[in-house]
């Protein structure tokens, strides 16, 4: 193999981003955070498959919700998905706290790659991604408050709670994998 066949390959091995498990009380932020990992991937070169084919996958044997991938096996996962690489998610933080004079939006969580020929866990990161904005004037505190949560009606209805910290979360916990360089067109 040449570098150039070995990078191919490496790349082309397909990937399953599994449905990230939830410790939080968000509805969002998980299923957000899953499908920003994958993009992130596919924009990295890997061969990510379909989210909603993944689900499929997981459903046809009883699997609907992050949190139950903890009691399977992943090489059953692999095998049910098509995929020789699975990337799993446990989000731990997904929190926008509007105090008027203090704000602070947190995103945080774990995520790893389980690789099939390994029969193990190849890479993880524990990351956080934190905002904060805070005054002590008073009089500044009510208009503060008011910018924090038209930012969140906004963030809710475009469905991207807390985008700005889940982007940096994304980046932060694939920072440590390999990615392909961008083609030039």
């Amino acid at each position: 193999f040449s570098r150039s066949e070995a990078a191919g390959a490496f790349f082309a091995r397909p990937v399953a981003v599994l449905p990230f498990s939830d410790d939080t009380t968000s509805v969002d932020g998980p299923a957000n955070l899953r499908r920003m990992t994958a993009e992130a991937l596919a924009r990295g070169g890997y061969a990510v498959g379909s989210l909603e084919e993944v689900d499929a996958s997981l459903r046809r044997h009883g699997y609907s919700q992050g949190g139950q991938l903890r009691r399977g096996k992943p090489a059953d996962f692999a095998r049910w998905t098509g995929a020789e690489r699975l990337v799993f998610g446990d989000v731990t933080e997904f929190r926008n706290v509007m105090l008027g004079f203090l704000g602070r939006r947190e995103v945080a969580g774990r995520l790893w790659v389980w690789d099939a020929a390994a029969g193990a866990e190849v890479y993880s990161a524990e990351e956080s991604a934190v905002s904060q904005d805070g005054t002590l004037d008073g009089g500044d505190a009510g208009g503060r408050f008011a910018g924090q949560l038209g930012k969140a009606l906004l963030e809710g209805w475009l469905g991207k709670p807390l985008a700005a910290e889940s982007a940096l979360w994304v980046m932060r916990s694939l920072q440590g994998l390999p990615m392909r360089p961008q083609s030039k067109r």
